[in-house]
């Protein structure tokens, strides 16, 4: 219940700016820490479903990359011991799709290598379909402010440095995982939305 009144703190902090809320939000998410914890030294096939909701609520949540970790090992750990009662469990499909989950993150000093050439292609053909749709709303009359901002993460990716250690990217791309969690969400919401951009919702909805 503290994970997810967490997320919904986090959600008003992110709509309003409120640093109250935003505090009331970080308490939530201190007490759901603790009580995850105490659920996992008490892993039952019983609480597992409730275990796995409440770390992928938290994980949302890491603004962290040290935090963020830890909570991967964690609920990659859960799902592993989830394998012989999965088909049981309400979050099956998200079990067997267990890949999604890296299990050795990158240490926190670790620096990449160059961007392939079908990544650099990928970002820039993004680039020029979110222009496209950009100049369609402007056109229409309709909010770009959403659009916009999501240009700027998608140049700021094609900025990133081989020097850039995990920590810094992690960093780098905390606004736009923010973004990914809640801008979607506010536009499939609205009664009447056209056309480009209730497809551009359900794409960015889908990359989270």
């Amino acid at each position: 219940m503290h994970s997810l009144l967490a997320l919904s703190g986090s959600h008003l902090a992110w709509l309003t700016g409120c640093p109250l809320t935003a505090n009331i939000a970080f308490e939530h998410r201190g007490i759901a820490l603790k009580g995850l914890y105490g659920a996992i030294g008490s892993f039952l096939r019983e609480n597992s479903d409730a275990v796995l909701a409440a770390s992928l609520l938290l994980l949302w949540q890491a603004t962290e990359w040290r935090d963020w970790t830890r909570l991967m090992h964690g609920t990659s750990s859960i799902i592993d011991a989830m394998q012989p009662w999965k088909i049981e469990s309400q979050f099956e499909d998200f079990i067997v799709e267990k890949s999604t989950f890296s299990t050795a993150p990158p240490s926190p000093d670790a620096c990449f290598n160059y961007p392939k050439q079908a990544d650099l292609d990928a970002i820039q053909l993004a680039s020029a379909q979110l222009r496209r749709v950009e100049a369609y709303l402007v056109g229409k009359k309709e909010g770009t402010e959403a659009i916009s901002q999501l240009i700027t993460f998608v140049q700021r990716l094609q900025m990133l440095s081989p020097s850039d250690t995990t920590t810094q990217r992690f960093d780098m791309l905390d606004p736009l995982r923010t973004w990914l969690l809640w801008v979607p969400v506010m536009y499939l919401r609205r009664p009447q939305m056209p056309l480009p951009a209730l497809s551009f919702s359900h794409t960015t909805t889908r990359l989270r």
